[in-house]
């Protein structure tokens, strides 16, 4: 399946702990300081509403990076880690976790993220997950699964909207046959992915909206690049998302 889906595991798995720490490294010592966890997520109330309620389903931490100036990291990732390591804890029933990092270098040269390998990378880490080995084992499922990712290679390069439908549908049904209930996505740095964002909203928000288990979303973006908020309104609703608005200088 990893060949199939094209990952590398040093993407789909790489150590938060380092990652951590080159985002403490690189923002502590400025006088702006790291971004505050406590103050701007975990004490907000939008927040609260997203891991308590099932009325906010999406949540975008959006912003812009100061200092250091000569780095593509954000300091709003530091958001995303915190809860990536602490979901059992701020989820009252502990949901299936699947996320990825777009940016864990100090600098971007060289690196290029596709929308499809945020998709196979969500794949992967779910078949790799316990729950998702029941399904390897079942020759039917496994065989449907692998199936389906080699229909979705051969999709025409030229139509990418329908490769990320087709492994939509993929991460649907691997969801669904692992039994999950309550999946909490979390997605770092989604503006560094190339073409525009809105493509790959498009499809995540339908498979939000569409599937018959709770889908939880939370994504960091940063500036100058920025969602839109009529499709994420125009899927989700009013109350279904929130853009939480934070710049390192404010």
């Amino acid at each position: 399946m990893q060949q199939l889906l094209g990952v590398h595991l040093d993407e789909v798995d790489p150590s938060i702990e380092k990652y951590d720490d080159l985002l403490n490294e690189t923002f502590e010592l400025q006088r702006l300081g790291p971004f505050d966890v406590q103050e701007h997520l975990y004490e907000n109330k939008f927040f609260h509403m997203w891991h308590q309620t099932d009325d906010l389903r999406l949540i975008v931490l959006q912003g812009s990076t100061m200092y250091p100036q000569q780095t593509d990291l954000s300091w709003l990732s530091t958001g995303a880690t915190h809860v990536i390591r602490n979901v059992s804890e701020i989820f009252q029933n502990e949901p299936l976790l699947l996320r990825h990092f777009c940016q864990t270098r100090y600098n971007s040269r060289g690196n290029t993220v596709t929308r499809r390998s945020i998709l196979s990378s969500l794949i992967f880490q779910l078949l790799r997950n316990p729950l998702g080995q029941s399904l390897i084992r079942d020759d039917e499922d496994s065989a449907r699964v692998k199936h389906d990712i080699e229909v979705a290679n051969q999709v025409d390069p030229d139509r990418p909207s329908e490769v990320l439908r087709r492994l939509f549908d993929i991460l649907g049904y691997v969801i669904r046959a692992a039994g999950a209930q309550r999946v909490v996505i979390v997605l770092d740095r989604l503006d560094v992915v190339e073409g525009d964002m809105e493509n790959f909203m498009e499809p995540l928000l339908k498979f939000m909206v569409n599937v018959e288990f709770t889908v939880k979303v939370m994504l960091t973006v940063s500036k100058p690049r920025s969602l839109n908020s009529r499709q994420m309104k125009r899927e989700l609703g009013e109350i279904g998302y929130k853009i939480l608005e934070i710049d390192q200088d404010d």
